[in-house]
């Protein structure tokens, strides 16, 4: 913590934000470069919704250890099964309601910069794929 009794900026939420952004842009861009192949596109497929599972689990767990919340030993069980909804669960127990929505909106805000950024980047990747490679 800093003078002011916040968290510093780079904080290990903050960075592991930044760490699942560029991994969620990186195999959708992958994905949308490899439409020719289905199975480099099923098997990135699968990268992307086992990455994503672990990476809400692992930011679940980075914010239990800094806000000092207790999960539940079959929590990983119910990201599993049941993902976002497991999720935003754990955002309004955890934080309360009022801050359970600032939270799911910040949610839901992450996962639109990513969209945004993932299609843009495919988009060019598609047309630079046009470009040298030509119309197949």
């Amino acid at each position: 913590m800093t003078q002011e009794g916040k968290p510093p900026f780079w904080s290990s939420k903050r960075l592991l934000l930044i760490e699942l952004f560029i991994f969620f842009v990186v195999t959708a861009v992958l994905q949308i470069g490899f439409t020719d192949n289905l199975y480099v596109s099923a098997v990135l497929t699968v990268v992307f919704a086992f990455g994503y599972g672990v990476g809400m689990l692992a930011w679940c767990k980075v914010d239990a250890g800094e806000r000092g919340y207790h999960l539940h030993p079959r929590f990983p069980l119910a990201i599993v099964v049941f993902g976002t909804f497991a999720f935003i669960y754990y955002l309004f127990r955890s934080h309360g309601f009022m801050s359970g929505v600032t939270s799911t909106l910040y949610f839901i805000l992450f996962a639109v910069s990513v969209l945004i950024t993932s299609f843009t980047l495919g988009v060019i990747v598609l047309v630079t794929k046009l470009l040298v490679l030509g119309m197949e």
